[in-house]
């Protein structure tokens, strides 16, 4: 009898946390210091060309799918936009260069780079 209430309880206990974690989310409340109320019509940059060649020639070297230094990964759009609008992207760019978390390291970006990413930050990060 104990052995039946104690794999009742233990299946209770596995159903339960099965439920629970296939709870669906959306993504302000997964990140909720992400700001979604962008404005798109202020976009003069692209992903494409201006966002995602900056990012695989500063980036990639050190925060990709196999190298995640800092538990970071920018390889592909999804992981980008994550930090781009949590806010982390610009203000590892932005910060004063003696900080340890200035990236990238040894070097700092041209100040158009810093302007673009801003700028597709602000219209919303768009896949464009």
């Amino acid at each position: 009898m104990h052995k039946i209430f104690l794999s009742f309880v233990f299946i209770a206990v596995v159903a339960a946390l099965l439920i629970s974690g296939c709870a669906k989310e959306n993504e302000e409340t997964l990140f909720p210091d992400i700001q979604l109320d962008c404005d798109s019509t202020i976009l003069t940059v692209s992903f494409a060309t201006d966002i995602l060649p900056t990012i695989e020639g500063q980036c990639y070297a050190c925060h990709n799918n196999v190298l995640q230094n800092g538990g970071v990964n920018l390889e592909g759009y999804s992981n980008i936009r994550l930090r781009a609008l949590s806010g982390q992207l610009v203000n590892v760019l932005t910060v004063d260069r003696s900080s340890n978390n200035a990236m990238p390291p040894g070097s700092s970006l041209p100040q158009s780079y810093s302007n673009n990413l801003i700028n597709w930050i602000e219209g919303c990060a768009p896949e464009n």
